[in-house]
């Protein structure tokens, strides 16, 4: 089977304490990741984004996140909602610094695991026309 289509398309909400409260906060970094995936493998059972934040402003330079979602009817089509809660920031020095988000989507079947939708190419649950890229969305704090 295939998935006739899928958009990925990365949409990012920063929460934080103003500036002027603290210096070091916690923060809530979102990313929405739309998800549009039909005529999957009835061997699919759940579908996995995975998104990394990477960028200087966050103590360790960078954060993951995952969420997995079930597969109904042969298909995912919803949002995945990806929270990255950060804490320790240093707000004096985190504004107007670049970061970047990557994401990946996976699909899981018993017979093969977790792989990626990688084109005609890949093994048969996952196997996807065209196939499905990370996705990167760069933004400022």
């Amino acid at each position: 089977m295939r998935a006739l289509s899928c958009l990925l398309c990365l949409t990012v909400m920063l929460l934080a304490a103003p500036a002027s409260i603290a210096a070091q906060a916690s923060i809530e970094i979102t990313v929405n990741v739309p998800l549009n995936l039909t005529q999957l493998s009835p061997d699919l059972l759940k579908v996995k984004v995975s998104c990394t934040i990477q960028t200087g402003a966050i103590p360790g330079g960078s954060a993951s996140q995952t969420q997995e979602l079930p597969v109904s009817g042969g298909q995912v089509v919803t949002t995945a909602t990806i929270v990255f809660p950060l804490t320790n920031v240093d707000l004096s020095t985190t504004w107007g610094r670049n970061a970047r988000a990557i994401c990946s989507i996976q699909g899981y079947s018993t017979a093969t695991g977790w792989h990626g939708f990688n084109g005609p190419n890949s093994l048969l649950p996952v196997r996807t026309n065209p196939a499905l890229t990370n996705q990167t969305l760069t933004f400022v704090f």
